[in-house]
């Protein structure tokens, strides 16, 4: 199983479509998605306060924050006083992986390579053995 760390900023139209898209990109991979919010707006950024969601946020908080909903029932997460070096964290995190554009991922086994998103999404497909639209799927024997 891989795990992708997703990096975005809740302002950017290309973030929201390559969240959307995320799912349906990776079929019949095996993947663990963490999602890391950089430089996101005050209005995501307060929704999110409002929520009591701190630290990394799971795909459903993400979700209703794109959507500019405040979610409800999420899941808890550190509390406010760490906030701002979690935040730190994920920035330090996504510059050394190498983090240039966002949104952009990063694989686990696949180090040192970054997934500028939408453009990217072919080659992650094939580093992953992920088919793409079109791919021929059959077995020859």
């Amino acid at each position: 199983m891989h795990t992708i760390h997703f990096y975005f900023d809740f302002s950017l139209p290309a973030a929201r479509q390559a969240f959307a898209e995320l799912p349906q990109q990776l079929l019949g991979a095996s993947y663990l998605v963490r999602y890391f919010p950089l430089g996101s707006t005050a209005a995501a950024r307060a929704a999110w306060e409002r929520a009591g969601v701190w630290g990394t946020p799971n795909r459903y908080v993400c979700a209703c924050l794109f959507a500019g909903k405040t979610p409800e029932n999420a899941p808890p997460g550190a509390d406010a006083a760490a906030a701002p070096a979690r935040q730190q964290h994920a920035e330090a995190a996504a510059r050394a992986a190498g983090v240039q554009h966002l949104p952009a991922l990063t694989v686990s086994g696949l180090e040192g390579q970054v997934f500028t998103l939408p453009q990217d999404w072919a080659a992650l497909r094939a580093q992953l053995a992920v088919p793409g639209e079109g791919a021929d799927t059959s077995t020859q024997i």
